[in-house]
C-alpha cells in the first residue's frame, strides 16, 4: 500500500464494526485496499450475517474516509441509517454554534442531503464525535448503533 512518506510498504487495512453501547467488536476483516470507501459493503454483509440473537443494527457511524453516495445507498439498502461524516469536522465548534437550534429538515428525497442535515443536528454531531473516538462510550447513541473503526 502507498505509505505517507512516499513509496509503498507491505501493510494492510484492518476494519472493525463496533457496538457503540458496549464497545464490543462484532465483525472484523483485513484488506489490502488503501481506500476505506470500498469497506462499507463488506462490513454490511458481515453485520447482516450475525445471529439474530445479537439484535439488529439501526445506524452505522463512520468517519469521512468512508463517505460516498454509494455507501449511503448501501446502508439504506440494508435498512441501516447511514451516519457517514462528509468532511473533517472541527472538534471545537464556536459556542453559539454549539447551542444553536437545529435547522429544519430539508424537503428532499436525496438521501445524502437528508444525512447531511442529520449530521448537522446536535444528536448527529454527538454521534459522529463519538465515532471518531472509539475508546469512549457513545452516550448519545441508542442500542443497535454500530461504528466503523480502524
Amino acid at each position: 500500500m502507498p505509505s505517507s512518506g512516499g513509496g509503498f510498504g507491505q501493510s494492510y487495512n484492518a476494519q472493525a464494526a463496533v457496538d457503540t453501547a458496549t464497545m464490543l467488536v462484532i465483525t472484523a476483516h483485513v484488506t489490502q485496499a488503501p481506500n476505506d470507501k470500498r469497506e462499507i459493503a463488506p462490513v454490511l454483509d458481515k453485520v447482516q450475517a450475525l445471529p439474530q440473537a445479537l439484535g439488529s443494527v439501526s445506524t452505522l457511524l463512520a468517519d469521512t474516509g468512508y463517505f460516498s453516495r454509494a455507501n449511503v445507498q448501501a446502508c439504506l439498502g440494508h435498512e441501516i441509517e447511514p451516519m457517514l461524516s462528509m468532511k473533517r469536522e472541527s472538534h471545537h465548534a464556536p459556542v453559539l454554534e454549539r447551542f444553536a437550534a437545529d435547522a429544519s429538515a430539508p424537503e428532499t428525497d436525496d438521501p445524502v442531503l437528508k444525512m447531511a442535515h442529520l449530521l448537522g443536528t446536535k444528536t448527529g454531531r454527538a454521534l459522529v464525535d463519538c465515532a471518531s473516538r472509539p475508546w469512549s462510550p457513545c452516550s448519545a447513541s441508542s442500542s443497535g448503533s454500530w461504528a466503523g473503526a480502524r
